[in-house]
């Protein structure tokens, strides 16, 4: 068993972590050689835009170096200012890009995976939305298919571990619940192809969703929001636990980030109709901290 791989001999992957521009005369590259090397003069491909542009210099704490090499933490500087963001992957060959891949996933949340809600991925230094089409439950191990709002830069986990490999994250809580390994780019089968709409956002995950859901040969009731639910042969367990799951989300708000659950949660406090006993007579009553003290206080003691 091969316990242990030269990074160096790796194709070259380079996440952007961060943009450095100190001044008009700077505009560097900062992140971590996570496989591969790169010299001074070398042809890099910011992905997933494809541009291309040479490297000027290779920056660190201690000078300039001729070349690096992984697993070093280095910035770098091009001769062209193409635009490259965090979260984009400098690489000297062109690399997978697409939005739907299959993965093994561990899920490690206590409520099942529904496939009819929006999860965040982060994939080495880039987060997006993403539909899992497939249900799991806790400490449950299965494959399943993925649809990314925006496109990523992924290997399969057997050629290169940093960039195989993703956590899952529950947009309300941001709390990680699974964790997942590439096995392939696109779904087996033509289930999925591989996407070409740069847009991004919901209705990309959307698209994407439709896309995968035409191309399978299996019917997927339709649940909440359009999505499939997980079709019997993976257990009644995981089935029932799914659907339940997706009957209490047909009445949830779609929470997509913790502000929205915060602001969702309030406007539930404040708005919730409260029934009192006033003057012989039930009337809904609007609750917020001070009046609600009020309120619970009638009527007046003695009477």
């Amino acid at each position: 068993m091969q316990v242990t791989r030269d990074l160096t001999a790796l194709p070259f992957r380079f996440p952007v972590q961060l943009v450095l521009r100190p001044d008009q005369e700077f505009r560097g590259y900062a992140g971590q050689i996570v496989s591969g090397t790169v010299r001074v003069g070398d042809r890099i491909i910011a992905s997933p835009s494809g541009r291309s542009a040479r490297v000027s210099r290779i920056v660190t704490y201690d000078g300039e170096l001729d070349y690096a090499f992984a697993p070093m933490s280095v910035t770098l500087t091009l001769d062209d200012e193409i635009d490259i963001s965090r979260g984009d992957t400098l690489t000297t060959e062109p690399p997978t890009v697409g939005a739907e891949f299959e993965a093994e996933v561990v899920w490690m949340d206590e409520r099942p995976l529904d496939p009819g809600r929006v999860y965040l991925i982060k994939q080495s230094t880039k987060t997006v939305t993403a539909e899992i089409h497939h249900g799991l439950v806790l400490n449950q191990i299965g494959t399943v298919n993925i649809s990314t709002a925006r496109p990523l830069v992924f290997d399969r986990y057997t050629e290169n571990r940093a960039t195989g490999s993703f956590i899952i994250i529950d947009p309300a809580t941001h709390f990680t619940a699974g964790a997942g390994m590439i096995t392939q780019s696109a779904a087996p089968r033509g289930e999925g192809r591989e996407c070409t709409d740069q847009r991004g956002g919901a209705a990309g995950a959307a698209r994407a969703s439709r896309r995968i859901r035409r191309g399978s040969g299996r019917s997927h009731p339709q649940g909440a929001r359009g999505s499939s639910v997980v079709s019997g042969d993976s257990g009644f367990g995981i089935r029932d636990s799914v659907i339940a799951a997706r009957s209490r989300a047909q009445t949830a708000p779609c929470i997509t980030s913790s502000f929205q659950a915060e602001c969702v949660v309030l406007t539930h406090m404040l708005l919730k109709p409260r029934r009192t006993f006033r003057c012989c007579s039930w009337i809904p009553f609007i609750t917020s901290p001070r009046r609600t003290s009020i309120a619970t206080r009638w009527p007046p003691r003695g009477r």
